[in-house]
């Protein structure tokens, strides 16, 4: 059961304007910052979700937790910022940069071949993000073409900071 389109969340400050997609534990959205005004991507992980038990939720909120703190360290423009975190007892919440561009397993299916100076390019974009990360003393442990996103302007940006230090 997906959020409803125009549901506030946050205390109100962000609505929901659409289902982005959803992963093995979280769907992911677009939303509105309603005070700054900006459009970003708020992953949301609830109780009544389908398999989600209460030692599921302490885990889960564990590892946004981890997310979010990691994240709030780094503003680069090869990492997806992260921009508040809301580890409630019903629904975790995650708010983050929006990517429009889709992610890389998306570019991947549409175009199915990348020419070698656009997989130079995305590859070196990775790296970048991956070595602010490496230099939090973290490691990202699930790096894969679904959480590479494209900002506006195509950078390649590192996403799901699922870490191990």
């Amino acid at each position: 059961m997906t959020l409803p389109i125009g549901k506030l969340i946050f205390n109100d400050d962000y609505r929901i304007e659409g289902l982005i997609g959803e992963g093995g534990f979280a769907e992911v959205y677009k939303a509105t910052d309603l005070t700054l005004g900006r459009v970003c991507a708020v992953k949301v992980l609830r109780r009544d979700r389908d398999g989600v038990g209460s030692s599921d939720m302490h885990q889960y909120a564990t590892m946004f937790g981890q997310e979010a703190r990691l994240g709030a360290k780094i503003n680069d423009t090869n990492v997806i910022q992260v921009y508040r975190f809301n580890p409630g007892e019903e629904m975790l919440v995650l708010a983050m940069e929006y990517a429009p561009q889709g992610s890389l397993a998306d570019k991947l299916s549409k175009s199915g071949i990348l020419s070698v100076a656009e997989t130079l390019r995305i590859a070196t974009e990775i790296a970048c993000g991956l070595a602010v990360i490496h230099a939090l003393d973290a490691v990202h442990r699930d790096l894969k073409p679904s959480n590479i996103l494209f900002d506006a302007q195509g950078r390649a940006k590192v996403a799901r900071l699922a870490l191990g230090f």
